[in-house]
């Protein structure tokens, strides 16, 4: 039985995925979900590269929510 790696090493291409979808504009959530790492990890990895990363935007909750999750105005 082989150990679980609970911090698998980043590879070249995650780190060109993660400089190409930043570059792009893309949240650290949405980043994530693409190569299966967690926020963290990609916020963590995207420090070390010095690759600024976009916040995750959160979604308005309720009656007022408009398309894409904004709140009308």
């Amino acid at each position: 039985m082989s150990p679980v790696v609970a911090n698998p090493i980043w590879t070249p291409y995650e780190d060109e995925c993660l400089r190409a979808l930043a570059f792009s504009g893309a949240s650290a959530a949405t980043i994530a979900e693409q190569i299966k790492r967690t926020e963290a990890a990609v916020r963590k990895r995207a420090a070390r590269l010095n690759i600024v990363v976009a916040k995750s935007r959160l979604k308005a909750k309720g009656n007022d929510e408009g398309p894409g999750g904004w709140l009308k105005t």
